[in-house]
């Protein structure tokens, strides 16, 4: 019994807590858009013009637009007001119809309450006609028995699943692609341009306007893959081939080293890259020195090689001879093949 006792105690001492943590802030008024309904008590004190003091109650509808509101009829037509802080409605002077003369109605204010239950305000007038003319007040005093209403259901919008850096690697590589195919119609148009004698300006300079806009972008994806990943295998390969494109030798070779040094380019790796180009080559097993005697020549010849390929400046390393043949493999080799063969997981 006293640990049943104990509980009920602790659920006592808990239940506010939980209590405060969900409670919903005070209602603001002023950043609400939509109707409210309200009846409203007005009671009109006419003693000063010899007349009684009236009250009749209304049912009133207000038109919110967060920080405006229209007030419908409570004696004196719709009126407009502006809130003033979040739960006070402030209404400006305003002359109105009030046979047989007219009525100068004050500025005023009214109060909602935070919950939403009620509000009150009262405002005085001034009367004009040809009876004569004297002044009075009116207060209004309004309850909602519906309370707040609810609060607008925001859905923030859905982002797009971010990518996985071999998904940014296939994005990107599609663009590349693109704009080696742009550097080809470059070449050609050139081509074209020194053949024929016939000026290809303005077609070389549109082309050169659509590599010169892609290729930044090209770049920038690249780069968000190899800051989060500097060792991307396949993003400092492709890379390596955009700045080689762009004539830029000696960025090419620091991503092209980044890539043979970046430990993707494994046994197993290097066997698939081979079986797949010599597929691709209709060979029954990659050339290499022990199975083909122009490999064995190539083999003895390449230890010689320093600059010179394909007009590049290919430097031979002296501390790690592993990377001389791969960095002579990127050079030399089958870039399409190489790309399409390697998988790096």
């Amino acid at each position: 019994m006293r640990g049943i006792l104990s509980l009920f105690i602790l659920f006592g001492f808990l239940l506010p807590l939980l209590h405060a943590q969900v409670s919903m802030p005070p209602w603001n008024w002023s950043q609400y858009s939509g109707t409210s309904q309200w009846q409203v008590t007005v009671t009109e004190d006419q003693t000063a013009c010899h007349g009684p003091i009236f009250t009749n109650t209304y049912g009133v509808i207000i038109q919110h637009d967060q920080t405006t509101a229209v007030m419908g009829d409570v004696g004196h037509g719709p009126a407009t007001g502006t809130f003033i802080s979040g739960n006070v409605l402030h209404f400006r002077s305003r002359t109105v119809s009030d046979p047989p003369g007219t009525s100068t109605l004050s500025d005023y204010d009214i109060y909602f309450t935070t919950d939403c239950a009620s509000f009150a305000g009262e405002y005085t007038w001034d009367y004009s006609g040809s009876d004569g003319s004297c002044s009075g007040s009116t207060s209004l005093s309004g309850t909602n028995t519906q309370g707040c209403p609810a609060p607008p259901i925001v859905i923030p919008p859905s982002k797009p699943p971010e990518l996985t850096p071999e998904e940014q690697v296939a994005a990107a590589r599609s663009d590349l692609n693109n704009d080696f195919d742009l550097r080809g119609e470059l070449k050609y148009l050139n081509l074209q341009n020194l053949l024929t004698g016939e000026s290809q300006d303005a077609q070389i300079n549109a082309v050169q306007d659509r590599i010169d806009s892609l290729e930044p972008s090209i770049e920038a994806k690249y780069k968000k893959v190899l800051d989060a990943d500097p060792n991307n295998f396949e993003a400092n390969v492709d890379m390596a081939e955009l700045k080689r494109s762009q004539g830029l030798t000696h960025e090419y070779y620091e991503y092209m080293d980044r890539a043979a040094n970046s430990g993707a380019v494994t046994a197993s790796v290097r066997d698939a890259m081979e079986k797949s180009i010599a597929r691709e080559l209709g060979f029954s097993t990659f050339p290499k020195p022990a199975n083909s005697l122009l490999m064995r020549k190539v083999g003895t010849e390449k230890g010689n090689w320093q600059g010179g390929l394909y007009g590049m400046d290919v430097p031979k390393e002296s501390s790690d001879k592993s990377l001389w043949d791969i960095k002579v493999y990127f050079t030399v080799g089958p870039w399409e093949g190489i790309v399409k063969s390697i998988v790096v997981n």
